[in-house]
């Protein structure tokens, strides 16, 4: 065998085992930002609205969430709101409201839900200005239905 055969065997040997080594590594590195990686989250927001507009919360899902932690401005519609809740809102209700939530910055930051009347505008109303305070949302993981912006 030449020279330049064995030169050529050399660097062919050399770059498998690089190769070998650079899948090895690779898998770690899989590995590793699976176990970092935290799982998306949603969130259930329930601000404290009063007796007259009663449990108005909506849930989000992780990319909304996301969003309005980052401080980022979001304006959604939810699904609506009657005071007796249960989720059957029927906007022919002459109760039924829709809700509309606007975050202006994110945690502790400032939040409005204003409640439209689809039959009056005059009972349209806001039923929460203030701060996304801490005690008033409940993160989850992925799994539950959500409302996005």
């Amino acid at each position: 065998m030449s020279t330049t055969d064995e030169i050529l065997v050399r660097l062919l040997n050399a770059v498998e085992s690089q190769s070998k080594e650079i899948r090895s590594l690779r898998r770690k590195v899989d590995s590793l930002a699976k176990v970092v990686t935290p799982p998306l989250k949603g969130a259930f927001i329930y601000p404290d609205c009063g007796y007259e507009w009663m449990n108005v919360a909506i849930k989000l899902d992780p990319k909304t969430w996301a969003k309005i932690k980052a401080g980022q401005h979001v304006k959604i519609k939810g699904k609506g709101w009657t005071p007796e809740g249960g989720g059957a809102n029927d906007p022919e209700d002459e109760f039924f409201h829709w809700d509309h939530w606007e975050f202006k910055g994110g945690i502790d930051k400032t939040m409005t839900v204003f409640m439209e009347s689809p039959r009056d505008p005059e009972m349209s109303d806001y039923a929460y200005e203030g701060v996304l305070r801490s005690d008033s949302f409940e993160e989850f993981e992925m799994g539950c239905q959500y409302l996005s912006a």
